[in-house]
């Protein structure tokens, strides 16, 4: 039996005890938790630095991808143009592109300057259309056999903008003339029997919409001034300052969405006519029943490699 001090002693070394063991107990808990959570921490640590990963990933596959688009068109055109020792090859329109959306391209643009390799002074500009078929790319890379090319010089371009032109416009042009310049007028001005005056009835889903116009000179401007916004054909034109003006200049039709125009006929160097409305411009490959569509901001760019005297 024990005294009542030894008693006391024994009560106290086992309160002690459990209490240390609950410390030890919370102690333990406590380096759990807080290893779960440094390891929870890693974990999102890791997850994040695998995207930022596949980021870099997928910017070098399109770069890779735009590398080899660029090689494999400066290897043909040094294959089918022998006679040029001095150019600069420049692709256009991947610039931006997310590789999963490069499916849907169906054509890629490269902007072809030749120089004269005594003088290193620019000779020719040219615009090299690569035409992908469907399937050229898929997740195993670029097939290279579904890839054609044409090399457009500036007197075929120039063809091109007038068919197109001739297309989307009701006015009539006498390009040997000049290219009309007009500006918008009221009904009430207008005269049918005058043929400086012009009327463009448009039905746009149903909405019908007339305008009048009634043109003001002609200008000598070249094919290669002509901008396409989509509402109208306008002009670019430089000052002496070299500030740029556009001006409206061609009135167009306009239709829905879902309606084209298609050209009366064929250019000469593609066997393509040309289809769309005043949003789009397309071309129907009759040969390869090909439907290619071609953006404005493209078109608009390949006017200004022609009408600037600087390479672009």
């Amino acid at each position: 039996q024990l005294s009542k001090n030894a008693s006391c002693k024994y009560l106290t070394y086992f309160s002690l005890k459990k209490t240390m063991y609950r410390f030890i107990t919370f102690l333990f808990t406590v380096l759990i938790i807080a290893n779960v959570q440094a390891q929870a921490g890693k974990t999102a640590l890791i997850a994040g630095g695998s995207a930022i990963l596949a980021g870099v990933a997928i910017y070098a596959s399109v770069e890779q991808v735009h590398e080899g688009l660029e090689q494999q068109a400066t290897e043909w055109f040094l294959s089918n143009h022998p006679e040029e020792r001095l150019f600069r090859l420049k692709i256009k329109n991947v610039n931006g592109t997310k590789l999963s959306d490069l499916s849907n391209v169906s054509c890629m643009l490269y902007t072809v300057h030749t120089y004269d390799p005594e003088t290193r002074k620019i000779k020719d500009k040219f615009i090299l259309v690569g035409f992908h078929s469907h399937g050229w790319i898929n997740e195993n890379g670029v097939n290279f056999q579904k890839i054609s090319y044409y090399l457009i010089n500036r007197s075929q371009w120039e063809e091109f903008i007038k068919l197109w032109v001739e297309t989307v416009s009701p006015v009539k042009i006498d390009w040997e003339k000049g290219i009309p310049d007009y500006t918008k007028c009221n009904e009430r001005k207008f005269d049918a029997k005058d043929h400086t005056y012009l009327a463009i009835s448009n039905n746009v889903d149903g909405v019908i919409t007339n305008n009048y116009f009634e043109r003001v000179t002609l200008t000598t401007l070249p094919v290669f001034s002509l901008r396409f916004s989509g509402k109208s054909i306008d002009k670019e034109y430089s000052y002496v300052d070299d500030e740029s003006y556009d001006l409206v200049l061609i009135p167009i039709n306009k239709v829905d969405g879902d309606t084209y125009i298609r050209s009366a006929r064929k250019l000469s160097f593609l066997d393509s006519y040309l289809i769309g409305n005043e949003k789009t411009i397309c071309l129907f490959r009759a040969d390869e029943q090909q439907f290619i569509q071609l953006d404005l901001d493209l078109i608009n760019f390949v006017q200004t490699v022609f009408f600037k005297d600087i390479p672009n």
